[in-house]
């Protein structure tokens, strides 16, 4: 029987030897060779491959040295020089690092060897998470964690049966949070301060709150003030005045009360009738609502406050030219960075130049501005900031389309009814001086002063009634000379504070505000002659044919020439108030913000012509 088995067994060896084509002794000799020098070396490549992951993650291959210039200072600050002059995303708890003290560095060193340093008797230490990324956590946890569980320690290898003469050792309590930091590239914002003076999470703010980012202004490619507010809802251009987009609708009230920036009133009764520039913001914060509470004289509407770009720590530069329709182009640019090797003196520059025609028959504008600012680190708790800015403007009047019958005049919308000759030109400058000093990581003290001139003189030709029948289109022009200077003055002084009682959070501000408004207007005008249809007697242009036109250097009657003067006095304080306290409240929080206003408005008597300008 097995001598049986065994020829069969070599029939079937042979059958196989030849179905393998090719396959013959030396080559299956080499192939059994490589099998096993492989299953030899596996186990010990796969010992190397854990070891260099091991590695890996314990620690990153050293990097180039780099300079730093980080005086003593809190430990936060010291944080965010290091991941400036680095490159590192630097991962931290704020409650970690609360008043905590750096003793900062100088020189030439590595990354991680300056991260340990600024680290040093902190109490804190660091983890790698990543090349070039770290999570901060505590140096030691105590054992006496109440929540820490006792279990017993288990040597490898014991059995069911076996005996281990082992203490239990205790296990702390670890917590994981997510720690992440806001992209500056983003569409959103964590933050603001307009609702509350105060720097706020916006899910945090008992008020409707929308913000419109750098980020999304840049994708969309806006040039345009009136353009940026159509991503905020309920927020529309309520009278272009003319063409110049000066005034806007929140929630149904026109709001050219509500218009400020980086928290001082950027406009007043006194509108200067320009187009807003957003080369150098940084964002618009719109919050709805009544903001009297904060901002004293105001529109129910709500506000809309614009945030400047501020200096730059590491070098930037950007330069950009758009071309649209209508012979529109604008080179723009955006440039940045530190002013000395300590980076203690930092800059930005933005300007612009822009030459634009309209869809209206003869149509242009111009435009340029800049707008500088200076950062200087005067210490490692006070900074100062001084920012300046000019804009030049000139434009036509463009009233729109006039009414006729029962309707609009059927007339094409290129039709521009004025004399394109004449503009409103602008000349308006502001400057801007803001000192911050941190006392301590509980109160900081913050002192501003702003101070905005703006020359204007309006110069047009309008359109103001029929002259005869309506039909005819021959339409009277009325002449207008508008020459105005307005002037503020706002300083502003606030102590912010940010401390804790047991479990209860605070956030406080007090301020005072000062401001001085003057205005000086003259009006001068001829409204042609409404008594004699007679062609030749007055300005007048035809609707239905441009080409028939009388434009008439008439001499100019003043019908007013008024100062207005406005003095306000603003005393305003606040706080919010967080408690997480076991068993009674999960998250609670009350704001409370209060202003006492004072503003007293001075006009001079006016004469009996003046009467007819309100």
């Amino acid at each position: 029987m097995e001598r049986r088995e065994m020829n069969n067994n070599e029939d079937c060896v042979s059958h196989c030897r030849k179905q393998e084509a090719g396959w013959t002794d030396p080559w299956r000799r080499r192939l059994s060779w490589v099998l096993f020098l492989f299953t030899l070396a596996a186990p010990v490549a796969g010992d190397s491959f854990a070891q260099d992951n091991a590695s890996n993650a314990s620690s990153v291959a050293p990097s180039a040295p780099v300079e730093f210039h980080i005086p003593t200072q809190p430990l936060g600050s010291a944080l965010n020089a290091f991941a400036e002059s680095t490159g590192w995303q630097v991962s931290v708890p704020t409650e970690l690092i609360v008043g905590k003290t750096s003793s900062g560095i100088t020189g030439s060193h590595q990354p991680e060897e300056a991260l340990r340093s600024l680290l040093a008797n902190s109490g804190v230490t660091y983890r790698l998470t990543a090349p070039n990324a770290v999570t901060l956590v505590p140096s030691a946890v105590s054992s006496s964690t109440p929540d820490a569980q006792t279990v017993p320690l288990e040597p490898i290898g014991a059995g069911p049966t076996d005996i281990v003469d082992s203490k239990p050792v205790k296990v702390p309590e670890i917590v994981v949070k997510e720690v992440r930091k806001r992209e500056s590239q983003a569409y959103t914002v964590d933050d603001t301060s307009t609702a509350t003076r105060m720097p706020v999470p916006i899910h945090d703010t008992p008020r409707s709150v929308e913000v419109v980012t750098r980020q999304v202004m840049e994708d969309q490619k806006v040039i345009r003030f009136s353009d940026a507010l159509r991503n905020v809802s309920g927020v529309s251009q309520s009278n272009d005045q003319g063409g110049q987009g000066g005034l806007f609708m929140i929630r149904g009230f026109v709001s050219d009360l509500a218009l400020f920036k980086n928290g001082f009133r950027d406009d007043s009764v006194f509108g200067t009738r320009t187009q807003r520039e957003t080369i150098n913001l940084e964002r618009i914060e719109v919050v709805k609502g009544p903001p009297s509470y904060l901002y004293g004289r105001s529109d129910p509407g709500g506000v809309i406050n614009q945030i400047t770009k501020a200096p730059l720590r590491n070098p930037y530069y950007s330069a950009e030219m758009i071309i649209g329709n209508y012979g529109l182009y604008r080179p723009q640019f955006d440039i940045g960075g530190p002013l000395n090797a300590s980076k203690t003196l930092t800059f930005r520059f933005n300007g612009m130049f822009e030459s634009a025609g309209s869809y209206r028959d003869g149509v242009e504008s111009r435009r340029t501005f800049i707008a500088p600012t200076i950062g200087w680190e005067i210490g490692p708790r006070t900074n100062l900031r001084v920012e300046g800015e000019y804009l030049y403007s000139r434009a036509p009047i463009d009233r729109g389309l006039v009414a006729f019958g029962g309707g609009v005049a059927p007339i094409p919308i290129s039709r521009f009814l004025g004399d394109p000759a004449r503009h409103l030109e602008a000349h308006n400058g502001k400057a801007t001086v803001t000192l911050l000093h941190d006392f301590n990581d509980m109160f900081t003290w913050r002192t501003a002063f702003r101070a905005a001139v703006t020359r204007s003189l309006y110069s047009s030709r309008e359109a103001w009634f029929f002259v005869g029948n309506e039909s005819d289109g021959i339409m009277n022009l009325a002449q207008f000379r508008i020459p105005t200077t307005t002037q503020s003055h706002y300083l502003q002084n606030e102590l912010h504070g940010q401390f804790s009682t047991g479990p209860i959070k605070h956030k406080t501000i007090v301020g005072v505000e000062l401001g001085r408004e003057v205005s000086v207007a003259s009006v001068s005008d001829d409204n042609g002659n409404q008594d004699t249809g007679t062609p030749g007697d007055f300005s007048y242009i035809n609707i239905f044919n441009p080409a028939d036109r009388l434009f008439l250097n008439t001499p100019l009657t003043k019908t007013s020439n008024t100062k207005d003067v406005n003095n306000i006095l603003g005393v305003y304080f606040g706080g919010i108030i967080k408690m997480s306290v076991e068993n009674v409240l999960s998250r609670s929080m009350v704001m409370a913000l209060v202003r006492l206003p004072s503003c007293s408005a001075q006009r001079p008597p006016l004469s009996a012509r003046s009467q007819l300008w309100p």
